[in-house]
């Protein structure tokens, strides 16, 4: 029950600017959905803010003794809102989505009273940008295909179903099921994060851009479709050589930062070299830009649903058996042994490998240089087989060019061998 004493508490300068905040955040919800919607918005900057404020004034006298108002006023403003949307007329904008985002600023309100502000300010702007971008959602939604669909619904079926059933302890006394599936997460975030960018650049970007932007997602295919495009248009062979080239040095820029976001000081102890392979890595197609006219547009390389289950549980199986050879061979790091298993792995992918070494640093420091022999391996490896695509799949001029820029790249990860030595 009210008392003058708690209505005293109610009535303090804090509440005042609480209660200003409050119809402030109101009114800025309102005046998006207003933006947006134009004459026939039916609910604007005034109504949101009193929503708001109803929450706010609500939440105070039931915290000051009228026990149960709040969930009251919430109920009985749900259902007013809910029977004044079936009476709109038509043309009038009031729909689902401005009952649900009355009945949230309600809560907005009713949080600020209660003391949670940064809560409230979180959902409040989280409202705001819904509403705004109504229109931007819809052209998003009409422009996605059904591989599209499925690998949104395949990276949450595989971060969160999968993840949280997978054991989280040691097997064999070599490595956790549980942090092998992170790392399956963590490339194939990378590989959805590159696939999402070629999507919404590469028909518009040319094929330079092309490559760079396919060369996250996946430069095996990008060395695949422009050898192909080679043959099929031979008038951009070498805008398709640039291409190749150039989504190369995106996957090993991809790889480094997966590294230093996994070991610091692996990823700073393999800089130098990837630096060195980067720079080198552009005189080619450097080169090639002052020959090719610039592009109107370009395909997008063919790149497959990146996140399959299949492809998931061939890199985990892929990832722990290189986890269980470098278990094996760490006493005997300098061996050939350890090499050749980096020289396999990169014929595959630079992923696996570079990953298992990233976390086995992070663990323990020693054998560091050995450890950055492997990638560097596992790099030329994979150039090498990127390289026989091309000479496999593409015309003249193209195999020209790539073999010319991938020799370039062979010797600048010799050369950034060297440097790390040196480091």
């Amino acid at each position: 029950m009210l008392t003058p004493e708690s209505m005293d508490s109610l009535a303090t300068p804090e509440n005042g600017w609480l209660l200003l905040a409050t119809a402030c955040a109101g009114g800025f919800v309102g005046l998006v959905k207003q933006w947006r919607e134009g004459e026939n918005s039916v609910a604007g900057m005034r109504t949101f803010s009193l929503w708001s404020v109803l929450g706010f004034v609500s939440a105070q006298l039931d915290k000051a003794g009228l026990s149960g108002l709040m969930l009251a006023s919430f109920v009985l403003m749900g259902f007013g809102v809910a029977m004044f949307s079936l009476s709109k007329k038509a043309g009038e904008h009031f729909g689902l989505t401005t009952l649900s985002a009355s009945l949230l600023m309600f809560i907005v309100g009713g949080l600020m009273g209660v003391g949670h502000r940064d809560y409230a300010l979180i959902i409040g702007i989280l409202v705001a940008g819904t509403i705004g971008l109504r229109n931007a959602t819809r052209r998003w939604s009409s422009l996605l295909t059904e591989v599209d669909v499925r690998v949104a619904l395949q990276f949450t079926f595989l971060t969160g179903v999968i993840l949280p059933l997978v054991p989280n302890r040691q097997v064999w006394g070599i490595f956790n099921p549980y942090d092998t599936w992170r790392m399956v997460l963590l490339i194939s975030g990378v590989n959805l994060l590159g696939y999402v960018a070629m999507r919404l650049l590469g028909s518009r970007s040319g094929l330079p851009l092309t490559g760079i932007v396919g060369g996250l997602a996946s430069s095996t295919a990008v060395t695949l479709a422009f050898s192909r495009k080679s043959k099929v248009e031979p008038q951009n062979d070498l805008a398709c050589a640039q291409a190749i080239l150039l989504a190369g040095q995106s996957m090993f820029v991809r790889v480094w930062i997966v590294t230093f976001m996994l070991s610091n000081e692996f990823g700073i102890k393999l800089l130098p070299a990837f630096v060195l392979v980067t720079l080198t890595g552009l005189l080619i197609p450097g080169w090639l830009a002052k020959k090719i006219s610039k592009q109107n547009s370009s395909s997008v390389p063919d790149v497959k649903n990146p996140l399959n289950l299949f492809t998931a549980i061939k890199f985990g199986l892929l990832y722990a058996v290189l986890v269980f050879l470098l278990e094996q061979t760490k006493q005997a790091a300098e061996s050939m042994a350890f090499l050749a298993i980096s020289f396999i792995s990169g014929l595959l992918t630079m992923d696996a490998i570079t990953i298992s070494l990233a976390n086995r640093i992070s663990e323990d420091n020693s054998g560091i240089v050995i450890a950055c022999a492997g990638v560097l391996v596992a790099m030329a490896s994979n150039t090498i087989v990127k390289m026989c695509i091309a000479l496999w799949l593409g015309n003249q001029p193209l195999r020209r060019w790539v073999a010319i820029g991938s020799a370039i790249t062979l010797v600048s990860i010799a050369l950034g061998w060297g440097l790390i030595v040196l480091w």
